[in-house]
């Protein structure tokens, strides 16, 4: 399909997305819940500058991490279930997970933490709660990380208390011991003794170096508590509330509906365009002529529009109307046929359809007509022996013509079985009185021999057929024809029709010449209708 063909299906199913649009619209507008009344209360904090140094080039996204990862930790179980808990409110706190929201004010350390509920006061209380009760958790966290060092270093003290106070107590004894022997002796501190002295002071001396390493020892654990217990302050002090939520202020609430309906229109413009084309692609009638050509993969030989009129006088509009438009597009027609093999013209034709009232009749007739008015001998021959036509339309008998001719005597005339009519040039042969067999006549010896008659006797031979898929008759003449033209009517004629008729075509060994779109309307016929609403104005 080309985008002409796109675009007269859109104008012919327009009202199809239109209405795809509106209804689906509408729905996704009805199903969507009234907006909720929320108000939003907000903490404000700051965070640790321990953990967010000031200034840095990193701070903002330091900080929006930092912010990330308390909004999803201020949603676990543990805190949503300490606040309900907290919080008093006979209604019940709800589900706020998907109420939190927390940002960073850019270039500070400042978060803002806001929570929305139906209630202006419920969601301040439960924001200030959120916050009480994360920081506790956190800084229980944090606390319990240091607590085991904090006690190894407090036993390690201890341990170290004692041992220090053991070594104090054996250093005093042994100064005392010193002191007496050097009374004893009659010496001084600073004096040379005699070996039981020197001992003492060697005991002395090994008890003073071992408590001065134990002193340093208590000192370094003492000092390693103390900056151990600050970092710990420093570490669990995660924020600090800066400012309380107050009581809730309203939310604008947010378009929904607007949207779902927005959304909805969009998803029908889409059904809507799709139904459009699903509705051409499951179509099975014939409507224009580049269907034919997808369908038969040959050409259009002739569009024809609708004949006005419901007499049978009105169908010869080639003979009564010559310059109408429709008379015209039978001579386009004529010379198409002709211009198949310019070398070679077509001396005898078959016009048939797929199936009945199609308009292969009219177009027989119409059709012999321009021949015969641009100077040529044509026999036009009524080959429907079940339910001849063209003897009603051209108004004379049908006791006589295609089945006496094929019974007549050796030497009989030919002319007697013919009749002239009103366009010059153009002689009938009716199909006469129906014969019980009339497949067999047509495929009899006889008939090829009828036919070579009227071939001499004329420039061109137009044969009207009966349906081609209701029986045999016109595939047996095809057979025999220089050339064959299938009439579609426009909107009737079922695309697998049109296929079965040339499969039979080509099977029997038959010449098609194409295809005649037969009361074509829309862009396809309107041309003639305008000129001839014109015409007839």
């Amino acid at each position: 399909m080309e985008l002409k063909d796109y675009l007269d299906l859109l104008r012919k199913r327009w009202w199809l997305p239109l209405v795809s649009v509106f209804v689906v619209g509408l729905i996704g507008y009805l199903l969507t819940p009234a907006p909720e009344i929320l108000y939003r209360s907000t903490v404000k904090v700051l965070l640790n500058q321990s953990r967010v140094a000031i200034p840095d080039e990193n701070t903002i996204r330091e900080a929006q991490r930092i912010a990330n990862t308390y909004a999803e930790l201020m949603k676990v179980d543990r805190v949503i279930a300490l606040v309900r808990q907290n919080v008093d409110s006979p209604s019940g706190v709800g589900d706020i997970r998907s109420r939190i929201e927390v940002d960073v004010v850019p270039n500070t350390n400042i978060m803002n933490i806001s929570v929305e509920d139906p209630d202006p006061q419920m969601a301040a209380d439960i924001a200030n709660e959120l916050v009480a009760v994360f920081i506790q958790q956190v800084e229980a966290i944090e606390a319990s990380n240091y607590r085991v060092s904090i006690r190894e270093l407090e036993e390690q003290i201890s341990d170290v208390q004692v041992e220090l106070d053991q070594v104090q107590a054996d250093l005093s004894a042994a100064e005392d011991r010193v002191a007496q022997l050097e009374a004893a002796a009659g010496i001084s501190a600073g004096q040379d003794g005699g070996s039981e002295i020197a001992e003492a002071r060697r005991d002395r001396n090994q008890l003073q170096a071992e408590y001065d390493q134990l002193s340093r020892r208590y000192d370094s654990l003492l000092n390693s508590l103390q900056e151990l217990n600050v970092l710990n302050a420093q570490e669990a002090a995660i924020m600090t509330v800066v400012e309380d939520a107050g009581r809730g202020t309203r939310v604008t609430p947010r378009p929904q509906r607007l949207v779902n309906a927005l959304q909805g229109a969009l998803g029908g413009l889409v059904i809507g365009l799709g139904g459009v084309f699903l509705l051409e692609q499951l179509r099975v009638n014939i409507k224009s002529s580049r269907e034919i050509e997808r369908i038969a993969g040959m050409g259009t030989l002739g569009v024809i529009a609708t004949i006005k009129g419901s007499n049978t006088e009105d169908k010869l509009v080639a003979a009564r109307r010559p310059r109408s438009p429709i008379a015209e597009a039978y001579r386009v027609l004529r010379t198409n046929i002709e211009f198949t093999d310019p070398d070679h013209t077509p001396r005898s034709l078959v016009i048939t359809s797929a199936s009945p009232a199609e308009g292969k009749t009219v177009t027989a007739v119409n059709l012999a007509t321009t021949f015969a008015q641009s100077g040529k001998r044509v026999i036009l021959v009524d080959a429907d022996l079940r339910r001849p036509a063209l003897h009603k339309i051209l108004g004379v008998t049908n006791s006589y013509g295609l089945s006496t001719a094929l019974l007549r005597e050796q030497g009989e005339s030919l002319a007697n079985h013919l009749l002239r009519t009103e366009v010059t040039n153009l002689f009938l042969m009716p199909s006469g009185p129906l014969p019980p067999n009339p497949a067999d006549m047509l495929s009899s010896r006889r008939m090829q021999e009828l036919l070579d008659e009227l071939t001499n006797a004329a420039d061109i031979v137009v044969f009207d057929t009966p349906p081609l898929l209701a029986v045999a008759d016109p595939t047996l003449l095809s057979r025999l024809s220089d050339g064959t033209v299938l009439v579609v009517q426009a909107g009737s004629t079922r695309a697998d029709a049109l296929r079965r008729s040339v499969d039979q075509l080509k099977q029997s060994g038959a010449t098609i010449l194409g295809v005649v779109l037969n009361r074509a309307s829309g862009s396809e016929g309107s041309a003639y209708y305008r000129y001839y609403e014109a015409q007839d104005a």
